[in-house]
C-alpha cells in the first residue's frame, strides 16, 4: 500500500527527533534502556522458544544488560510441539496454513537439535532490535493501533532511533579500534560480548575478520 501523508510525515518527523536525541549524549543516555531491554528480551525469548528458562536483568555492575540462562528443559520443548499440534488441529482444513505450519515445525526441529539454536540465541539480541525498530516503523507509517496523532511520530522517533543506534554502534565497532578493543575485552573480562562469541563459536574466526 502507498504511504500516505501523515505516514510520510510521522516517518520524517520520527526520523529527525531521533538524530536529535543521538546528537545530545545525555538525552542518549536516558534512551539507552530501551535498547538494553529490547536487546535482553531478544536473547530471553529465544531461550524459552529452545526450552532454556532465562532472566532478562540490567547490568549494574558493567553497564548494559545481562540474560542468566540455566540448563534446557525438554518439558518446554514439549509445550512448543503442543502448541504446533493445536494449530495443525485447528488448521488442518486450510491447506495452506497447514503447510506453512509444517515447514515452521521443521525448521524448528532443525534448529532445536542442532547447534543452530545457540547461534539464534546469541544473534537475536541485535536481531531483536531490528524486529522491534521495523515493528515501530511500521506503526508509525500505517498508524495501526494508534488512537492519538502524536503516536505515529513517536513510533517514528524509536524506530528510527534504534537503527540509527544499531548503526553507529557498527560504524565504531568496524572503524574505531579503541571501541572494538574495549568490545573485545568483555564485560570485566569475564562474559563475551554477542558478536564475539558469533565470530568464536560460529565462524571459528576473530572479530576484525568477521567485521
Amino acid at each position: 500500500q502507498a504511504i500516505d501523508r501523515e505516514g510520510w510525515t510521522a516517518i520524517s518527523t520520527g526520523i529527525g527527533l531521533a538524530m536529535l536525541v543521538l546528537a545530545l549524549p545525555q538525552v542518549t543516555f536516558l534512551l539507552s534502556p530501551i535498547i538494553t531491554i529490547v536487546h535482553e528480551l531478544g536473547h530471553t525469548l529465544t531461550n524459552w522458544i529452545f526450552g532454556y528458562p532465562a532472566i532478562p536483568a540490567f547490568d549494574f555492575m558493567y553497564g548494559g544488560g545481562v540474560t542468566m540462562q540455566t540448563q534446557r528443559l525438554h518439558f518446554l520443548i514439549g509445550l512448543v510441539y503442543s502448541g504446533f499440534g493445536f494449530l495443525f488441529y485447528v488448521y488442518w482444513q486450510n491447506y495452506l496454513t497447514a503447510r506453512v505450519l509444517l515447514g515452521v515445525a521443521i525448521a524448528y526441529s532443525i534448529c532445536t537439535f542442532t547447534g543452530i539454536h545457540d547461534f539464534l540465541v546469541v544473534s537475536m539480541g541485535h536481531g531483536f532490535e531490528l524486529i522491534f525498530a521495523g515493528i515501530f516503523m511500521a506503526r508509525a507509517i500505517s498508524g495501526y493501533g494508534c488512537r492519538y496523532s502524536i503516536e505515529r511520530p513517536l513510533y517514528g522517533m524509536l524506530g528510527a532511533y534504534v537503527t540509527l543506534y544499531d548503526i553507529q554502534f557498527s560504524w565504531r565497532l568496524i572503524f574505531d579500534q579503541t571501541t572494538r578493543a574495549i568490545y573485545q575485552q568483555g564485560k570485566g573480562g569475564v562474559i563475551d560480548h554477542d558478536l564475539v562469541r558469533i565470530a568464536r563459536d560460529v565462524f571459528q574466526v576473530d572479530l576484525t575478520i568477521l567485521l
